[in-house]
């Protein structure tokens, strides 16, 4: 359980809620030095099965969909 965090840089970043700690790494989806403008994270229903997804939107006109493997 934690929360996830847009940067400066372009790298969206998962902090665990209870140590703080950076526990996931989300980049490469965003021009290298673009500002991640909007995140929201959610469950998604998808073909009978539920998924985590992230989306984010960026000052590089970009909306990506990152899903969890």
């Amino acid at each position: 359980s934690g929360l996830w965090v847009n940067g400066d840089d372009g790298v969206i970043r998962g902090i665990e809620a209870k140590t703080g700690k950076v526990v996931a790494v989300l980049k490469d989806g965003h021009e290298p030095g673009s500002k991640v403008r909007s995140i929201w994270a959610g469950w998604v229903q998808c073909d009978g099965k539920t998924e985590e997804w992230l989306v984010s939107g960026g000052f590089d006109k970009r909306l990506v969909v990152w899903k969890t493997q």
